[in-house]
């Protein structure tokens, strides 16, 4: 089991990302984004389909489906990027639907009260917070002394670049799925992303009204 898990990983997987990037556009440009008045239905149909068609490939290899997202994604950007009608039918499915219901997958399985039944988890949590939020800081910090930033300037980047909840969100469920983390580390890291993701906007909007000001 051991070697065909390696076999899929090492040969498949890079086998099914080469394929996407070289077959999904060229056909799309042939078949479906070729006509002078282009169908947004056929369109989204076909991005839907490579979507579903490479997750499902993802996990048949014994991977995560979001990796198949992923892919798909890249295999589709030289399609979508430029058609912004499409572009926003897909933001609006992926924004209303997608992430929503992914979100909802997440908190089902996270339990705040362990946080506060085992204590030892609340303070992973904070130092995870504490140590992340500092880490943005000092980045911030030194690109605003290397380009001579004012202060707001300096902190609308780290309000920019403080929330996090995609990729750790991704990694904080598989590490779940594959007993790599325990309940309390994972509701920590369920923590770590709603306080960032709070505060990033509210420093962002803060910030950015005193540049706007003093502009």
């Amino acid at each position: 089991m051991g070697i065909l898990l390696w076999i899929k990983l090492l040969i498949f997987l890079p086998l099914l990302v080469l394929i996407s990037l070289w077959g999904i556009p060229k056909f799309g440009r042939r078949f479906i984004f070729n006509s002078s008045i282009p169908s947004l239905s056929n369109q989204f149909i076909f991005i839907l389909s490579c979507l579903f068609l490479l997750a499902s490939a993802a996990l048949l290899l014994g991977v995560d489906c979001i990796v198949g997202g992923f892919i798909a994604g890249l295999s589709l950007n030289p399609l979508v990027k430029n058609e912004k009608p499409l572009m926003e039918r897909i933001e609006f499915v992926g924004n209303s639907i997608f992430i929503p219901t992914f979100l909802i997958s997440v908190g089902v399985l996270s339990n705040p009260r362990i946080l506060f039944i085992h204590p030892e988890n609340l303070k992973i949590a904070l130092v995870v917070i504490a140590a992340a939020v500092g880490g943005k800081f000092l980045a911030a910090g030194i690109a605003g002394i290397i380009f001579r930033y004012t202060f707001a300037e300096t902190m609308v980047i780290l309000g920019l670049t403080m929330s996090r909840a995609a990729l750790v969100l991704v990694v904080a469920l598989y590490g779940k799925q594959a007993e790599l983390l325990n309940e309390g580390l994972f509701n920590a890291i369920i923590l770590y992303i709603l306080i960032t993701c709070l505060l990033g906007p509210l420093v962002t909007n803060a910030f950015g009204k005193k540049i706007a000001t003093q502009s």
